[in-house]
């Protein structure tokens, strides 16, 4: 576990004493072990560890928002994870396809378990798109005993389509005897799916494959 030295300093709102810690304005990145210690011409010892929880209100734990394609009469299974302390989490849905949101009703949500996840609380919303009307916006908010989240979780529902082709690619090869080449693509639009890329090394007199491999999107 990595230690860091705690500044005094009265402008952030951290006053250091002798013989106490006095720090204000903290937010949720001021979590965790404190401890003091003293030294003297003979040494130096520490205090054992004070935990310090600061409590907040729900924040998304994933970038937001994200796009989710989707065909008409395809069941989805939409997952609104935030962080929140404590983590006991009341979800709010709603969508928005003209700029006027409507309440989703809790019978398509519900709260997923976290185990082993500190301060989480996802919730799963069921949607399924049966007309054009049903693409639009889906947002997620939580709310716990601090207060409500400020910003919601946002997921754009879009008509799934074809991935767009990689663009900016460029080749690299080794001057060793090893042989290797590196290929490095941007990933164009993903049609709103998550989508894999294929290599495939042709032979230029046959043009069947000598070699191929697939990766994920983020792999």
């Amino acid at each position: 576990m990595m230690e860091k030295p705690v500044q005094h300093n009265v402008v952030s709102g951290v006053i250091v004493s002798t013989k106490s810690l006095v720090l204000q304005k903290v937010t949720r990145a001021d979590s965790g072990e404190y401890s003091c210690r003293a030294t003297n011409a003979l040494g130096e010892t520490a205090s054992q560890p004070t935990y310090l929880s600061i409590q907040f209100a729900p924040v998304c734990a994933h970038p937001s928002p994200q796009v989710v394609g989707a065909q008409l009469e395809e069941a989805l299974r939409v997952r609104c994870s935030v962080t929140a302390n404590p983590p006991d989490v009341t979800f709010f849905w709603q969508f928005n396809n003209s700029g006027e949101s409507l309440d989703v009703s809790p019978v398509k949500f519900g709260t997923l378990s976290n185990a082993g996840t500190a301060n989480g609380s996802t919730s799963e919303l069921r949607y399924q798109p049966q007309s054009e009307r049903d693409y639009g916006t889906l947002s997620c908010r939580g709310t716990n005993t601090v207060g409500r989240q400020l910003e919601p979780c946002v997921f754009q529902i879009v008509p799934a389509a074809r991935p767009a082709s990689p663009k900016n690619c460029s080749l690299e090869a080794s001057n060793s005897s090893d042989g290797w080449l590196w290929v490095r693509c941007v990933a164009g639009y993903d049609g709103g799916l998550p989508q894999s890329f294929v290599l495939e090394a042709l032979d230029p007199n046959t043009g069947r494959t000598n070699f191929n491999t697939t990766v994920n999107e983020t792999g």
